[in-house]
C-alpha cells in the first residue's frame, strides 16, 4: 500500500495573493479592469478574474481612457512603466515585493565592473522585468 502525504502549505504565496487581490479591488462597478498577460501562471483563476470584470490584454494601447491596468505578479520591463507614465494610464502595481527587491538588486550593479547572471528564460516575462532594471552586463541561462 502506498501513503499518501499532504503538503504542509498548500496555496498561493504572498506575492500571488496581494496580486490577486489588487486586482479584484481594481474592478468597480463603473468600471472594468485590465491585466497586461495573465496575472498569474494559472489560468484557471485568471477565467475567474475575467468573470468578475478584470481581463487580461496584450497591449497597453489597448485600453481606454480612465480604464484601469493592473501589473502581473511578475512585474514588467520598465519600458512598460514608463509608457504608463507618459501616457498618463491609471495602473496598480502588483509586482510580487520579492521579484521589485531583484529589479532594485540588479538596477544597482555596476554598468563598468559588474556581470549579472540571471538563471531563466529570457522571453518569460519575469526575466524581461528583471532585464531591463539592469544597467550592467546582463545573461541568462
Amino acid at each position: 500500500m502506498r501513503e499518501v502525504y499532504l503538503a504542509e502549505n498548500l496555496g498561493f504565496c504572498y506575492g500571488v495573493k496581494r496580486a490577486i487581490q489588487l486586482a479584484e479591488d481594481s474592478v468597480t462597478p463603473q468600471s472594468r479592469s485590465y491585466t497586461l498577460g495573465p496575472i498569474i501562471h494559472n489560468m484557471e483563476l485568471v477565467r475567474e478574474l475575467k468573470e468578475k470584470g478584470c481581463r487580461p490584454i496584450d497591449d497597453i494601447d489597448e485600453l481606454k481612457d480612465g480604464e484601469t491596468l493592473v501589473i502581473r505578479s511578475h512585474g514588467v520591463p520598465k519600458s512598460v512603466i514608463d509608457k504608463l507614465g507618459a501616457k498618463g494610464i491609471d495602473y496598480k502595481d502588483a509586482t510580487c515585493p520579492f521579484v521589485k527587491k531583484i529589479h532594485n538588486i540588479v538596477a544597482q550593479a555596476n554598468p563598468d565592473s559588474d556581470i549579472v547572471l540571471i538563471a531563466g528564460n529570457k522571453n518569460d516575462p519575469e526575466v524581461q522585468g528583471i532585464i531591463s532594471n539592469c544597467l550592467a552586463e546582463c545573461y541568462t541561462f
